[in-house]
């Protein structure tokens, strides 16, 4: 769940994983959060296109929480050195979206206020997990070496 790919521990072993290893399949080896990845994802361009009233576009606080959620879920699904990578792909998620509602959507519609509210929020959604992350592991490295007799 959750918890255990917020932990740096190997699926196989009880050795803290190495910030340096390549893990091949967090997504199939967490397959329903990649499908409530998919599925939020899935929710969120919907509602880009069909929601919102003409006159009154979703705030920028919207954007913001939206993308926080976006940042979360993409960097648990990843590995603990692709977090940049998951910054770009959520960044580039806010900048489609709102070239989208450039193109589809009335003028005014889509704001660079969103775009810096949803870059925000992923960038804030990516840095709790890389924090929560660095304490777990750290947390793991003072207990192991606390359990060592002397």
């Amino acid at each position: 769940g959750l918890r255990e790919a917020l932990t740096l521990r190997s699926a196989h072993s009880h050795q803290p994983r190495r910030f340096g290893c390549d893990d091949a399949g967090m997504a199939r080896s967490h397959p329903i959060l990649a499908m409530v990845t998919t599925l939020y994802l899935i929710v969120i361009v919907v509602l880009t296109f069909v929601g919102g009233d003409e006159q009154h576009p979703p705030s920028a606080l919207w954007s913001l929480l939206a993308f926080f959620v976006v940042g979360v879920l993409l960097t648990v699904l990843s590995t603990p050195r692709r977090w940049w990578v998951d910054l770009g792909f959520g960044v580039l998620g806010a900048a489609w979206i709102e070239a989208a509602q450039t193109v589809w959507r009335p003028p005014g519609y889509a704001s660079v206020v969103d775009l810096a509210a949803g870059a925000l929020g992923v960038a804030l959604g990516v840095g709790v997990v890389v924090v929560v992350r660095f304490v777990r592991a750290r947390e793991q490295v003072n207990h192991s070496t606390a359990a060592v007799p002397r």
